[in-house]
């Protein structure tokens, strides 16, 4: 713990000074947190099966910075950092909510209440493991992520993950932590694309099935057999 905090005390004013820049720029273009839009990610979830709104991950992604930001000032003893970076993280996941959760749908899609499309399980999932769902949604979002993991099945009869990199980690975090682990098993009973069974297949390149997990699903992206 000592060592750490001394990483955060050495780290800590670099990563306030590149908030201020981000929160600079972030105002600059538009992207006021308690009434606008949203911070963009430019490649959004990439290499996703189902794409997931930038605008989703970007604003989801600048809620983790200042999160992390706020426990660091705390455990280096910056309290009004702290309490400062806090009241940030409370503003964002407000508009978070505001702009992209579907009160009639109970779930987030890219438009929130303007519309439908863009409900994604990255989407849902980005929102039940960041702690940015509010208390009495939560089991209506988690209940969303399970039924769009079962209704995905681009090859074969599904379940399948549709997430990318940023997706997949917070999707299989966000089953467990909901006490779905049965979902998670039927996951990895799976053997087409996009799935893990489909990586460990024999091939004529690798006949004893990759060894590494690829960039992305379809076994031909950048990898190391």
């Amino acid at each position: 713990m000592s060592s750490g905090r001394q990483v955060e005390r050495g780290e800590g004013p670099h990563a306030r000074r590149a908030l201020d820049v981000t929160s600079v720029r972030t105002a600059a273009r538009g992207f006021a947190t308690a009434v606008g839009g949203g911070r963009r990610a430019a490649l959004a979830d990439w290499v996703t099966a189902d794409q997931t709104s930038g605008r989703i991950t970007g604003t989801w992604g600048y809620y983790i910075m200042i999160k992390k930001l706020a426990k660091m000032a705390e455990l280096t003893g910056h309290a009004d950092d702290a309490a400062r970076y806090q009241a940030l993280a409370g503003d964002i996941k407000n508009a978070f909510n505001a702009h992209f959760y579907n009160q009639e749908l109970r779930r987030y899609t890219s438009t929130g209440n303007a519309g439908t499309a863009g409900a994604t399980q990255t989407a849902q999932a980005l929102a039940l493991d960041a702690g940015l769902v509010p208390d009495n949604e939560r089991q209506a979002v988690l209940d969303a992520l399970v039924e769009l993991v079962y209704a995905y099945h681009p090859n074969g009869e599904g379940p399948h993950f549709s997430g990318g990199t940023i997706g997949m980690a917070p999707t299989v975090r966000a089953l467990a932590d909901g006490g779905r682990d049965d979902v998670l098993w039927d996951l990895l009973q799976g053997d087409d694309q996009p799935s893990y069974g489909f990586f460990m297949q024999s091939t004529t390149a690798n006949p004893g099935g990759m060894t590494t997990i690829g960039e992305q699903w379809n076994r031909g992206a950048s990898k190391t057999t």
